[in-house]
């Protein structure tokens, strides 16, 4: 164990970009086969990218790390969730290689990790959304905030209309006392089968439904969303509620009212 801890601190250090021909050299023999290249058709035009200040999150481990031409260079290691910066984004959305599905395409995003500037793929950082971010306390007293993170990657709508891709954020409660963040377990009342695989509670916005956050409460042990569901026809209101302990792994939506408009 204590080796294991060893080499992926080791690995955590490694930084977002490559200051010399021999680090560059070690860092290519190291890839995996997880590190994918991008799409050639990229390389034969101008990457350009744009400003976009934002806040983000990166929520898993590894993640794929790109030079300025969007050519795969390595991995990007983290403890998982994150905080980062996010500072531009390409004016286009990408296809990785041995990928063309549309829904799967991203835009590649700038980031400022670990004091480094980083290119990612963008369905691997998170933009934190500030206008749904609600704060609380837990039965503790620790300060706690909740908030929506989305992804870059193509969402139920682009210049052209509809999509048909899915659309969702994950929600995500950072506690500021002890700086961390967790995500809440899928409700087990869900009735989405393909959200239901994430294992984790998300707002949807795709074609078919919008959800947003009305309001936050505390009940003891329970932490309760107030949720409002507008679809094509109509909408809903119901609350998901979640227990403070193990981590927030306990969920069930309650208290469901649907309406029409």
């Amino acid at each position: 164990m204590k080796i294991q801890i060893s080499i992926i601190t080791l690995l955590f250090f490694i930084s977002c970009k490559k200051t010399d021909t021999k680090q560059a050299t070690q860092n290519t023999e190291n890839k995996t086969q997880s590190v994918i290249k991008s799409k050639d058709t990229r390389n034969k035009e101008k990457v350009e990218f744009e400003k976009y200040s934002a806040s983000g999150i990166i929520i898993y481990q590894n993640n794929r790390l790109f030079d300025e031409n969007l050519k795969a260079i390595g991995q990007l290691y983290s403890k998982g969730f994150e905080k980062v910066q996010i500072l531009e984004r390409s004016k286009k959305m990408y296809n990785l290689e041995n990928s063309s599905e549309y829904c799967e395409k991203a835009y590649f995003i700038k980031i400022r990790y670990n004091n480094q500037d980083c290119i990612v793929f963008g369905k691997d950082v998170y933009e934190i959304d500030m206008k749904q971010k609600f704060s609380f306390q837990d039965p503790n007293g620790d300060q706690l905030s909740l908030f929506p993170v989305t992804n870059f990657e193509m969402g139920a709508s682009d210049d052209d209309g509809l999509t048909g891709c899915d659309d969702y954020s994950f929600l995500i409660i950072e506690n500021k006392n002890k700086r961390t963040f967790t995500s809440i377990k899928y409700p087990t009342n869900g009735t989405n089968d393909k959200i239901k695989k994430l294992e984790k509670a998300v707002l949807i916005h795709d074609e078919g439904a919008n959800e947003e956050i009305q309001s936050v409460a505390t009940k003891k042990d329970t932490l309760v969303i107030a949720m409002k569901a507008t679809y094509q026809e109509g909408g809903s209101t119901f609350n998901l509620k979640t227990t403070f302990k193990d981590h927030f792994s306990k969920s069930i939506i309650t208290d469901k009212i649907i309406f029409e408009e």
